[in-house]
This record gives structure tokens, C-alpha cells and sequence, in this order.
């Protein structure tokens, strides 16, 4: 069975494949920022405020997250600073416990750590820096896992992680998120074609925010079972940055800015930042003359996952999951809660091709320690004509 987790690139993303080939990507120039904002450096990130669902690993590896209670505190990432060191932009990383070197020792597989960085400033990453299972070494890649450099530095500490990239590669003006991981499986991780990379779920992201927006983390596996690869990842945000041109969303009378467009055949998907301000992600999915919306951000802040799984192997998409986390720090605001009933809600889409149907789930977890309250889903049926129209909530039944 083989998975396909979609990639967004940069500006306009135009893909196309036949049926049993792999897809083309082609890249439609960057988005342009006039005046640069200044280089964020310090940003501090609430305890416990991690990412516990993860429905792919769910399916390969029975990986299932019920609690903070299941993520050692030396993931949890309370801070990250940012700064100039000689020729080199070093991002220090500290987390909440000690225990980072047992974590992250030779061979294992459970825990990673990662900075992605969007050198353009256009809303979308460009750069990787990760550690591998070489506690002593860290690689900088692009999206689809070209070695850059070899990481110049890479220090480990008992609640610190040190990364360092030289300046002639990132410039002086970038954007970034910052990404912890970990699996409590052994065996449960994906290999990448780089030897000793390899990626685990991501369970707590920092990322620099004066404005609220939402962003989306997209990792592609390829291959057949638990054994598959993963060949490219990234991050994109909505509203995108550089306030690029706006167009007309199809079938609908709204404007927005396509992010991503993937089409196999007559069978596709296509993410877009869709506005009226500030803007929201919507997923748009079409076979031929079948079309319709299957999934939105109904957050202000919002984690968005995008899962693209093709089950039988012939490189076109069958199942689309889009899984959205309302983000506990939106904008200046922590311990942010949207609507304000003491729970974290995460909305879970799942479309079938075949079937033509969306099944969207509502999950409730518990304000301080995420564990599962709730899980209410609607009955399947066709998409949506219109992205404001998929549920952003489901209320308990009477």
C-alpha cells in the first residue's frame, strides 16, 4: 500500500502526472516582499502545547498519542532564539526537561528536531535543517532531500539543541518554524532517501508570530507499508506572505491565492488561502466534472496537516485527509481558546475518490493535558459546494 502525503511549493505550485507515472512539479516563481521585516529572534512557546494527531501514523504504526502524558517534557520546546554568530545564523532551541542525550543517541529512531526556513519570504520553506540518528551531525536539505551543507555545528545538550547554517545560504532576512518530534514506537518512523534521516510526527512547533495566520506542515511518503520513504516536507502559511495578487476561487464568488495544485489524470486536489481577510485554508478536490470543497481552517490560528494517500500504488491520489489543530498561542495571545469552552478542538476531513464522500470528525481534548474528551464525526456525503460551508465544529449530539 503506498502513502503520498502532498508537498506545497513555492508561490503558484502546478503538478501533473499520468496514470502509473510520478507527478511533475514546476514552480511558478517566487512572491515578493518589498521591505523585509526584521529578523525575528526570541520566541517562546507555551509548555504542553503539543500536536496529538496524527492519523497516518495512526494507520502504519498504531501510533496513537491519548495524552501530553505520552511525549517526554525534553520535547516540549520553550523557547528558541535566533542570532548572528560569525558567518553562521545559529538557532538555539531549549525544551522544558532534561534527557535530550539519551533521546537522541546513535541509532535511535524516536526523536528529531528540525528548523524549517523560508529564505524568500514568500510563505513557504525553501531550507531544512534536521538532526539525524548521529547525534553529532546534522544536515541542511531542501524540500526534496538534497544535501546543501553538511551542518556546520550541532551541539546537543541535556535540554538544548544547537543548529547552525552559514549566512551565504540563508541571507540576512528569513522566516522560520521550528519543529520537535517523536514516535513511542520503535520501528515507528519513516526513512528518507538521505541515509540517517528520518522523520517521526511532529508534536510541538514554534514558529514567529506578530499577526495571527495559520500554516501548514506537508511531508510526502512515498513506498509501499511501514517501510516507506519520505520525500519531501515543508511548511506554507495562510495569508501568504508579500500580499501576492489575488484570483477568483472556482465556484464560488470569493478571491484568494491558490497554494497548491496537484492534478493526476482527471482525479486532483488544490489548497488555497481563501478570503474574505484574514483569510482561511480550503481544500478543494475534483475528479472530471466532480468537484467540491472538503475540508477548511476554522481557526484563527490553526495547525493544518495535509495527508494525501494513494492506497493501491499507481501514483494517483485515492484518499485526502486534512486535519486542523486550534492553536493554543494565536498571535501576542497564549493559552488562546477560541471558543472559549476549556477544550482544544481538532477537525479531522477524510475524502474518498471512489466513493465521492467526506467524513469530518470533531475531536475534543482536555485544555491542560490534551486528553481525548470527545470524538463526534458527521455521516459522509459529497463535498461542499461552498469552503465556508464544511464544518469547522459539530455539536454534541442531543
Amino acid at each position: 500500500m503506498k502513502i503520498l502525503i502532498s508537498l506545497l511549493s513555492l508561490g503558484f505550485l502546478i503538478m501533473g502526472c499520468a496514470p502509473k507515472k510520478p507527478c511533475i512539479t514546476q514552480t511558478v516563481g517566487p512572491l515578493s516582499v518589498e521591505s523585509p521585516p526584521p529578523l525575528v529572534s526570541r520566541v517562546e512557546d507555551p509548555l504542553q502545547d503539543f500536536i496529538l494527531d496524527h492519523p497516518l501514523f495512526e494507520r502504519n504504526f498504531d501510533v496513537v498519542y491519548g495524552s501530553n502524558e505520552m511525549i517526554p517534557q525534553a520535547l516540549d520546546i520553550i523557547a528558541v532564539e535566533v542570532a548572528l554568530d560569525g558567518d553562521y545564523y545559529r538557532f538555539h532551541i531549549r525544551t522544558a526537561k532534561e534527557g535530550l542525550p539519551e533521546l537522541l543517541e546513535e541509532g535511535r529512531h524516536s526523536a528529531r528536531f528540525g528548523v524549517y526556513v523560508d529564505k524568500d519570504l514568500n510563505g513557504a520553506s525553501d531550507i531544512l535543517l534536521t538532526t539525524t540518528d548521529q547525534p553529532k551531525r546534522g544536515l541542511v536539505i531542501t524540500p526534496d532531500f538534497k544535501v546543501i551543507e553538511e551542518m556546520p555545528r550541532l551541539i546537543i545538550g541535556n535540554n538544548s539543541v544547537t543548529m547552525y547554517i552559514s549566512r551565504r545560504i540563508v541571507g540576512d532576512h528569513f522566516d522560520w518554524l521550528v519543529v520537535s518530534g517523536y514516535s513511542p514506537v520503535k520501528r515507528a518512523y519513516h526513512p528518507t532517501p538521505l541515509e540517517h534521516v528520518f522523520f517521526v510526527p511532529e508534536i510541538d512547533v514554534v514558529f514567529p508570530v506578530e499577526v495571527p495566520r495559520m500554516f501548514e506542515i506537508l511531508t510526502t511518503y512515498s513506498g509501499t507499508g511501514p517501510a516507506c520513504q519520505v520525500i519531501t516536507t515543508q511548511f506554507n502559511t495562510c495569508p501568504p506572505a508579500g500580499n501576492p495578487p489575488q484570483v477568483s476561487v472556482p465556484g464560488t464568488s470569493y478571491k484568494g491565492v491558490m497554494i497548491s495544485h496537484a492534478q493526476c489524470g482527471i482525479r486532483g486536489y488544490a489548497l488555497w488561502c481563501v478570503n474574505p481577510p484574514p483569510g482561511f485554508f480550503g481544500k478543494r478536490v475534483f475528479e472530471g466534472a466532480q468537484q467540491g470543497w472538503v475540508a477548511r481552517c476554522p481557526f484563527l490560528c490553526g495547525y493544518n496537516n495535509q495527508n494525501i494517500w494513494d492506497t493501491n500504488n499507481d501514483q494517483v491520489p485515492d484518499i485526502v485527509f486534512h486535519t486542523i489543530k486550534d492553536n493554543p498561542k494565536c498571535g501576542t495571545q497564549t493559552n488562546f481558546d477560541q471558543d472559549n469552552d476549556g477544550k482544544i478542538d481538532i477537525m479531522q476531513h477524510e475524502y474518498t475518490y471512489q466513493t465521492n464522500q467526506v467524513v469530518s470528525c470533531n475531536i475534543e481534548r482536555d485544555f491542560q493535558n490534551q486528553a481525548i474528551l470527545d470524538k463526534r464525526c458527521c455521516l459522509a456525503r459529497p463535498p461542499y459546494a461552498d469552503p465556508a460551508m464544511v464544518p469547522g465544529s459539530i455539536p454534541p449530539c442531543p
